[in-house]
């Protein structure tokens, strides 16, 4: 399996028993979807952004050897999607960064390793039967949990107990028991108005790229969407919900036994941002 590590190709890598990723969890990652026929990718600034505030929280240095500037990266990594995946429209690269080997919880350098792999993108489906709320996790609002970081065992936790109980999709609370995001996704609601509404920062979701770019569009349309805690779901309250992802946008029907009926005018929001933010979500 082809490998991008530290800027180098190679076959694979030796891991240190020392490594901080394996000891720590001290790193952050980057899902990012490469369509190779778009050379210009909206979403590359935003996970610019997020890995910048991963590694500033973290105080690590931005990794040698992988470029900065949103363009400079941009061709980077459809390159690597060529050479990693080259027989494959749409690549699913992972980017992970974590401080290089050193010290006990008290890091010894801020020096970084970065790592690259690509596979197929694989299409999420467009609709969730059954959404079940997660009871073995919650989520905490403290500054690292805005971040993607490569210590990831509450969503381990809740993609067990989706799976054990054969659910389509969970949604995991944070500790005031608000509804915080999906278990691998942001959550929105549609309420009756036509209004988007959004969970609000800092709830112990993590600040997802798509969401970040929903937000950033619907700004643009001049319709900005509206936060708030949500706890409990009311017929009178919302007519959709769905969650976003780098992988794309999944409308949710049954949350926990609270059905959504059909309704025209949120299925149009929706496919209007499936269509505009992840084209690829069609192939």
């Amino acid at each position: 399996m082809p490998l991008i590590f530290d800027g180098r190709e190679t076959d694979s890598i030796n891991i240190s028993p020392e490594d901080r990723g394996l000891l720590y969890g001290d790193g952050v990652f980057e899902s990012i979807i490469i369509s190779k026929e778009d050379k210009v990718d909206a979403s590359i600034p935003f996970h610019i952004h997020r890995l910048q505030q991963g590694c500033n929280l973290l105080k690590f240095a931005h990794p040698e050897g992988l470029p900065n500037e949103t363009a400079v990266l941009t061709q980077y990594l459809h390159d690597v999607a060529s050479f990693l995946c080259p027989d494959v429209e749409v690549v699913r690269l992972r980017l992970c960064v974590w401080r290089k080997p050193g010290g006990l919880y008290t890091p010894c350098t801020n020096a970084s390793h970065f790592l690259i792999t690509g596979t197929e993108y694989q299409p999420i489906p467009y609709k969730a039967a059954y959404t079940g709320i997660a009871t073995s996790v919650r989520l905490s609002s403290q500054p690292i949990a805005a971040c993607k970081t490569i210590s990831a065992l509450a969503y381990v936790l809740a993609a067990q107990e989706r799976a054990q109980n054969n659910w389509d999709e969970i949604l995991i609370r944070n500790t005031e028991s608000n509804l915080a995001e999906a278990g691998s996704a942001n959550l929105f609601f549609i309420d009756q108005d036509g209004q988007i509404i959004g969970t609000p920062a800092n709830n112990g979701a993590i600040a997802g790229v798509m969401q970040a770019m929903v937000i950033e569009h619907m700004r643009q349309a001049g319709k900005p969407v509206l936060f708030k805690n949500v706890r409990a779901l009311r017929q009178q309250d919302f007519m959709a919900a769905f969650v976003t992802n780098v992988a794309g946008i999944k409308s949710l029907t049954n949350i926990d036994g609270y059905k959504f009926a059909e309704n025209p005018e949120a299925k149009a929001v929706i496919q209007a941002l499936r269509d505009k933010l992840c084209p690829y979500q069609q192939a």
